[in-house]
């Protein structure tokens, strides 16, 4: 941005998001949330992923098997998670230079020596030799959530280098080391967008820096024993009961009838216990770097704005695997979401410790939701706690809500995030 436009470095945004903290509450979402007859989560033996817990064997699904659907619902092809970094610059690199033959070539060669993971190739020193191959593959060692404005100051400062370089005044070689310092420099300071400032980015490169995440969310877990079955399935060819083709075995015998391929994967029904919260403090800080000061006011309701998305998406979402044949989705049995600012995160996971077992006329999510109310009262009054609630809310069609909590409804979620 130019002008008398005064934008927001790293350090100012976290000075800012400390000021601005007591209208950013934190927002933890406690579900209870019963699945039949479905594999939500698979290991590398295509088995439902279990742990072990209090003893007892429980079904799991990974935390990352729900943030991906939310994550691709919210990426473009600018702000997305992915190795092709190179190809995304080389892109605009092309677009930013296309009236300009020379530097768009020599741009293009640029591009190669920055991401090129051809150690050969960079440690030629005559610039003559370099070519600018377009139909070579870049991508990154490590995948990462890339976002427009990477992309964009990568191109901007390649073109500005391969003018230098057309002029005499860098090699190439220099000019790609050029290109990563001046990256690297600027890394921390970069705007990001809505997807990166909300699901963050572990970065192990220096010229795209790290971004803590507003999020703490759990792998989810049954409260009550696994106990799987094995749903066995066959694959029937009906090209041959068409056409009416006989197929024999060695002794001459007709084989026709039966599958032409069998499998079995495990299928299970349980009650899950999750639990996510959005830290709106670093939320915010990470969506006011990088953007004019006079622009904070505007990014406190973006940031009320996308945590409301994120609970809604996370309410609403299981994971999506083998859903064609094996659809889980219901909807939660009990929710419950308080905040409070600048107080601890409290995952309610040990009150299922011990198992949960149907009794007395209780079902397992019967007496799941009541742990979770007793928790709810721990969480607050317990004797390792020392924080204070701003909310409590509760949402669910079969539990009436607790005393002195507040009844709501999915389309509130909007509103109890804010302070």
């Amino acid at each position: 941005m130019s002008g008398n436009v005064q934008i927001m470095k790293k350090e100012d945004a976290i000075r800012i998001s400390k000021e601005k903290a007591h209208l950013l509450p934190l927002v933890e979402i406690h579900m209870l949330h019963t699945v039949a007859g479905a594999l939500l989560n698979r290991d590398f033996n295509n088995r439902h992923k279990v742990l072990h817990y209090g003893g007892t064997l429980r079904g799991r699904f990974t935390s990352q098997a729900v943030l991906h659907d939310i994550r691709f619902g919210m990426e473009t092809e600018q702000d997305v998670h992915t190795k092709y970094l190179p190809e995304m610059v080389k892109n605009a690199v092309k677009e930013k230079a296309a009236e300009d033959e020379k530097v768009l070539q020599t741009g293009l060669k640029l591009v190669s020596q920055v991401f090129s993971s051809d150690k050969e190739n960079k440690k030629k020193k005559d610039a003559d030799v370099e070519v600018a191959n377009d139909a070579k593959v870049l991508k990154t060692e490590q995948i990462i959530d890339v976002d427009r404005f990477t992309v964009d100051a990568y191109a901007e400062t390649i073109i500005a280098m391969a003018k230098e370089v057309n002029a005499g005044a860098e090699k190439l070689q220099d000019a790609a080391k050029g290109v990563l310092k001046a990256m690297t420099t600027s890394s921390k300071d970069r705007p990001l967008s809505d997807v990166t400032a909300l699901f963050a980015r572990m970065s192990s490169d220096q010229t795209y820096s790290t971004v803590i995440s507003p999020l703490m969310v759990s792998h989810a877990f049954t409260i009550d024993p696994y106990a799987n079955d094995y749903d066995d399935y066959t694959a029937v060819d009906d090209y041959l009961l068409k056409s009416g083709i006989i197929v024999t075995d060695d002794d001459g015998c007709e084989i026709n009838s039966g599958a032409a391929h069998m499998g079995s994967v495990d299928i299970s029904a349980n009650t899950y216990y999750r639990y996510c919260s959005i830290c709106q403090t670093i939320l915010f800080e990470n969506l006011c770097v990088g953007k004019p000061f006079d622009a904070v006011d505007e990014l406190i309701e973006k940031t009320y704005k996308l945590t409301a998305y994120f609970a809604k998406q996370f309410i609403s979402s299981l994971p999506s695997a083998k859903q064609t044949r094996n659809f889980a989705k219901t909807m939660p049995d009990a929710v419950y979401i308080d905040k409070g600012i600048s107080m601890p995160a409290i995952s309610a996971a040990n009150i299922f410790e011990k198992a949960v077992v149907p009794a007395s006329g209780k079902s397992v999510c019967d007496i799941g939701v009541e742990r979770l109310q007793e928790f709810m009262d721990k969480s607050v009054h317990g004797c390792f706690v020392d924080r204070e609630l701003t909310g409590q809310y509760w949402m669910s069609d079969r539990y009436d809500a607790p005393k002195n909590v507040s009844a709501i409804k999915y389309k509130d979620i909007d509103v109890i995030v804010r302070p």
